[in-house]
């Protein structure tokens, strides 16, 4: 998978070398700018966008498109999505530009929203440009 500044999502298949335009959204004419591409659970795919994420499912072909909405506590902080990182839970780190870094659990399909909250043990900003996955090490 390919994604693209304004071209949104395409597929390349290296033995016969031909790139296909997977369309994400109804409107075809619409620019889709992806930041992130990860393997979620399953055969789905999770895109990054600059207008929420986008579940792809490889096997069924659909889509699914997750976005902020307003005054609902369970949705995404923020449509700005820069990043992901899956989890041993299969659950979805998600870093955003202006809502923080959020959290989607498989077993609720709900978001967690981390903000950066003065006086407390929190993030320090809106901001989540990348999560990187560590390994905890043990010496001893």
């Amino acid at each position: 998978m390919i994604g693209c500044f304004k071209q949104g999502l395409k597929t390349y298949n290296r033995q016969t070398g031909l790139v296909k335009s997977l369309h994400l959204n109804q409107n075809k004419h619409t620019s889709i700018y992806v930041r992130d591409i990860i393997k979620g659970a399953g055969d789905q795919c999770w895109i990054a966008t600059e207008s929420g994420i986008y579940i792809y499912d490889m096997r069924s072909d659909k889509v699914e498109h997750l976005r902020k909405r307003a005054g609902d506590p369970y949705s995404i902080a923020d449509n700005a999505v820069y990043t992901f990182c899956k989890d041993n839970q299969d659950g979805m780190w998600v870093g955003t530009y202006f809502g923080g870094l959020n959290y989607y659990s498989t077993e609720n399909a709900k978001f967690k929203k981390y903000y950066p909250l003065p006086g407390t043990n929190s993030i320090s900003g809106d901001a989540v440009r990348e999560i990187v996955r560590t390994r905890m090490v043990t010496f001893g």
